[in-house]
């Protein structure tokens, strides 16, 4: 198997460098500095993509128990890093393809996603329409076995909707379900250890973002 390097910041230059690395090795590092009770000092680059169908509801992914981390819980729909001289951008649309059999289109501004949700009106149940949210650094916590590890991420955030059935096309996921925001809400409340750090801080901070997504999607309709 080919190695697989992805891009990560050092912390303390204000990701001013970039600076390729192996993932495995990044990760080495992460488990090592918390073995020797140090904050980590790197952080990694990754998309995050939590996508819609066209009632509003969320798609929410089951991580695999075969998964290094976080096995077996509740996540956003699509993670992953993003590979040295990929764009954030060109990640989601791979990724889409590569976990979801299902090509995507990427937008940056509301105006135009609004304008694309009205072209591909008819087009919806072949294509995700993909935006754009935001762009941070935040300290995140992931559970290698056993252990709460802080990671942290580089992350690239977007919306999506789509028109039709999803589902899984490879052993990333154990499955797919289908949440409205008040179950959602409600079920994260009452079981908060059923869902990753990552999709918890995301849901927490962008809610309002994803309540103005949703109405955009259901407005297009009537």
């Amino acid at each position: 198997m080919s190695k697989e390097f992805v891009n990560t910041y050092a912390i303390n230059e204000n990701e001013r460098m970039l600076h390729p690395m192996e993932r495995t090795e990044y990760y080495d590092g992460i488990l090592k500095a918390h073995e020797e009770w140090k904050e980590p000092n790197r952080s990694v680059e990754v998309i995050q993509v939590i996508l819609f169908n066209l009632e509003g509801e969320m798609i929410v992914q089951k991580r695999a128990s075969e998964k290094k981390h976080n096995a077996n819980l509740l996540d956003k729909s699509i993670g992953w890093h993003i590979r040295v001289w990929d764009t954030p951008d060109h990640s989601v649309m791979l990724e889409t393809v590569q976990e979801l059999e299902v090509p995507s289109f990427v937008v940056h501004w509301r105006n135009e996603f609004l304008d694309k949700l009205y072209v591909l009106k008819n087009y919806l149940h072949t294509v995700w329409l993909i935006r754009y949210v935001d762009c941070n650094t935040h300290m995140f916590t992931q559970l290698f076995d056993v252990w709460a590890v802080k990671v942290p991420k580089k992350f690239h955030l977007y919306f999506g909707v789509y028109g039709w059935s999803t589902r899984t096309i490879d052993k990333e996921a154990k499955g797919i379900l289908r949440y409205s925001m008040e179950e959602i809400r409600a079920e994260i409340s009452k079981y908060p250890d059923l869902y990753t750090n990552d999709f918890a801080y995301f849901l927490e901070t962008y809610w309002d973002e994803m309540d103005l997504f949703i109405n955009d999607i259901i407005k297009f309709q009537q």
